[in-house]
């Protein structure tokens, strides 16, 4: 029996109407898998698949923070980031304060293989990992993940270390069913700018990539293990790898897209119901599916959560589970996706944040496809202004007012977010 997705990346970008697919630019065209393409073709609507209305004048969506433009070239730069030796006069430091926003801020960008056993199963699994880092250079080759271009992602930039004495800290990623972790790369890049590193683990038989690959019972608790790994992964790195030693590992956010959204609760402290798995272990689904769900704990390093856009398995995942998340959560939703009015009632009890946009699509905050109703711009940086504020204060600890003043909103981030906050937020 294969594992049901809360929600599908395909579905999404198959469903009609309001979406429509982001202009590849011709410089980046690669060939492609024909079905990729299909897949993508259309964009993600309305839940009702109405057509979308008016746009959002992108004038209206200013940060909370202006930030310059960047005006990076391509690049012919060959830069290699193993051949980077630490540079004590180029540390970057932390962002404590209101975070800054540059949609076309450059970053670098590395995959590796990572290969771990999942607790209960006994096959070794190898996901690739993405790991946006900071970098000096001042051109860069893009990146193009599957069709998707990224011109800022610049691949194997040279690196710029975070200091020694400051290592910097982690955002790890999950991203949705049948989507990929370049979803999330500008946001990622936002990130850097601010003084993180961001690495996400591809969800390997779960991307746009897998086609008609059946997925075991236990792939909700695999996926929340490829996240662990990642983390155990950056935590040990080799001596001789860039960045060992200058990521701060003992506290970190997760945050997670759609079905990766799920793994944000669930990582975040969201007790599993072991006795609805079992129930609902079919034909196909064995005793190592149940160990895998089982062997799931809570893990200390994981500080805070952010959910984009995503659903939750009302089988597995109790209303009362909600009340012992031990870590703040930040929730954005989409008001044509998923309204997220049924996770802030049933979420009334944990440390929750909730920001909504007004024409929202499922889209809106990977900046993957663009949708009719918000433009990718408005959307996007204020994705960005709301996760940056929230990791700033809830792993970085931050007290700056321009910080709180975000979270609480008295700050005004764009007129299409609303924010709210359950009786249970701190």
């Amino acid at each position: 029996m294969g594992s049901t997705h809360p929600d599908s990346e395909m579905t999404a970008m198959n469903d009609s109407g309001a979406l429509r697919r982001r202009a590849l630019r011709a410089t980046r065209a690669l060939p492609v898998c024909v079905a990729a393409a299909l897949a993508l073709v259309a964009a993600c609507g309305s839940p009702s698949g109405q057509d979308g209305g008016d746009a959002t004048d992108t004038d209206a969506a200013d940060s909370a923070v202006d930030a310059e433009d960047a005006t990076p070239g391509v690049a012919d730069s060959t830069d290699d980031l193993d051949a980077t030796s630490p540079d004590t006069d180029a540390m970057v430091g932390w962002n404590m304060g209101a975070p800054d926003v540059d949609l076309e801020s450059p970053a670098g960008l590395r995959i590796e293989q990572m290969t771990y056993t999942v607790p209960g199963l006994e096959t070794p699994r190898t996901v690739d990992l993405y790991t946006w880092y900071p970098t000096d250079d001042e051109k860069g080759y893009g990146s193009v993940f599957i069709i998707f271009p990224d011109d800022f992602a610049w691949k194997d930039a040279t690196l710029r270390p975070p200091s020694g004495s400051r290592p910097a800290p982690l955002l790890i990623y999950s991203h949705g069913g049948r989507g990929f972790p370049g979803q999330i790369s500008t946001i990622a890049r936002q990130f850097v700018r601010n003084g993180w590193i961001v690495v996400a683990p591809s969800h390997a038989g779960d991307t746009l990539s897998d086609f008609n690959v059946s997925l075991p019972y236990s792939f909700t608790a695999i996926r929340s293990f490829d996240v662990l790994s990642a983390l155990d992964h950056v935590a040990n790195l080799p001596a001789d790898h860039p960045l060992s030693g200058r990521v701060d590992t003992s506290r970190v956010l997760v945050m997670g897209h759609s079905y990766g959204g799920q793994d944000a609760w669930i990582l975040g402290g969201l007790a599993l119901d072991l006795d609805a798995v079992r129930d609902g272990c079919g034909d196909g689904c064995t005793e190592a599916d149940i160990a895998a769900f089982e062997a799931l704990q809570t893990d200390p390093r994981v500080v805070a959560g952010v959910s984009l856009d995503c659903t939750i398995d009302a089988k597995l995942l109790p209303d009362e589970g909600f009340a012992q998340v031990p870590v703040p959560m930040l929730h954005i939703s989409g008001t044509e996706s998923n309204d997220g009015t049924g996770i802030f009632e049933r979420a009334a009890a944990a440390n929750l944040t909730w920001v909504s946009l007004k024409g929202g699509c499922h889209e809106s905050v990977t900046g993957t496809l663009e949708c009719a109703t918000l433009p990718l711009e408005v959307s996007l940086r204020t994705a960005a202004v709301y996760t940056v504020a929230f990791a700033t204060r809830h792993v970085l600890q931050s007290s700056d007012p321009g910080v709180i003043g975000i979270l609480d909103g008295s700050v005004e981030v764009s007129p299409s977010a609303e924010l709210l906050r359950s009786p249970g937020a701190l």
